[in-house]
């Protein structure tokens, strides 16, 4: 009851009436331009006709930067480029080590990358778990990459409100790989493909909240040049993430453009927890707005 309560609150802030009508009548995707700590809150939860009409049902989302991002020849991600057999999957990293905290092994997050990687079908040296999801080894295989498939990290991450770009980092074995380095990277062939970085991990898309948005580890991937990433907003379920990812994969796969199958794996997932938008909605789409460059015939139909 409470959850409900605080989704109808952030509903009446986030989508005021005007916005609400407007919602409640059509569907398609809404474009969000953050001001503040508005770009991480759970859009497709959000209530629109009644408690249980959520916004995912009608609407898929991504969000920007800022409105500079629909600016210039690159104002898209054109999931078109994206050859998803050259994806880098990561999961479940060995010997995860930090100064300031204790990381758990994610047998969940292993089935989940190894699930996947079969459905993408990924070469074997860029299936990289346990002791292979090396700082060294991943860096090597999206340079290999050239940005061409997805970068897809199933791990744990640190999201850190101060000081996003030294203290916030995804974890990988031995050594992490911090926000900081991201925004500087210079992955090769990023300049001509944008990837899509998955980040299945807890807290992904939080950071530090300034007046233009969240900045913490997935902006810094789109820094970077990722055209999208996909991110959560809270401490996220095993079971739950392994069953919305395994679904917005497939997605993928039958060709939707990634917020399409965000919406799609969203609405498939409800069925499993009807009463609990914390399973389902715990991912986000940050980036471009998707573009397709693929003739017609080898779309799939954009309802989820």
């Amino acid at each position: 009851m409470k959850r409900r309560e605080t989704l109808a609150e952030a509903a009446a802030t986030l989508l005021p009436g005007d916005i609400r009508q407007v919602l409640a009548a059509g569907e398609g995707r809404l474009l969000v331009v953050p001001v503040s700590d508005t770009g991480t809150a759970p859009y497709a939860a959000l209530p629109i006709r009644n408690q249980d009409d959520y916004a995912a049902r009608s609407w898929s989302f991504v969000v920007m930067q800022d409105l500079n991002v629909l600016a210039g020849d690159s104002s898209g991600f054109d999931m078109g480029k994206v050859d998803l057999s050259k994806s880098v999957i990561v999961g479940d990293p060995a010997d995860m080590r930090d100064v300031r905290y204790s990381f758990p092994a994610l047998p969940g997050a292993r089935k989940e990358a190894q699930a996947i990687a079969r459905e993408l079908g990924v070469a074997e040296q860029n299936v990289l778990i346990g002791a292979d999801a090396t700082r060294k080894n991943v860096v090597r295989a999206i340079d290999r990459s050239a940005g061409e498939g997805v970068i897809y990290m199933a791990t744990h991450a640190v999201a850190d409100a101060k000081n996003p770009l030294t203290r916030g980092f995804v974890v990988l074995s031995q050594q992490n790989l911090f926000a900081g380095e991201l925004r500087t990277q210079q992955f090769r062939g990023w300049d001509e493909h944008q990837p899509l970085v998955v980040m299945s991990a807890c807290q992904t898309a939080l950071g530090r909240v300034f007046e233009g948005g969240t900045f913490g580890v997935a902006r810094t991937w789109t820094n970077a040049g990722a055209g999208q990433v996909v991110a959560s907003l809270w401490n996220v379920s095993d079971r739950a993430t392994y069953r919305l990812m395994t679904r917005f994969v497939a997605g993928l796969q039958q060709g939707k453009a990634p917020e399409l199958a965000m919406q799609a794996a969203q609405l498939a997932t409800i069925k499993n927890y009807p009463n609990d938008p914390k399973m389902w909605a715990s991912f986000t789409i940050i980036g471009k707005p998707s573009i397709d460059s693929r003739p017609v015939a080898q779309r799939s139909v954009s309802s989820p």
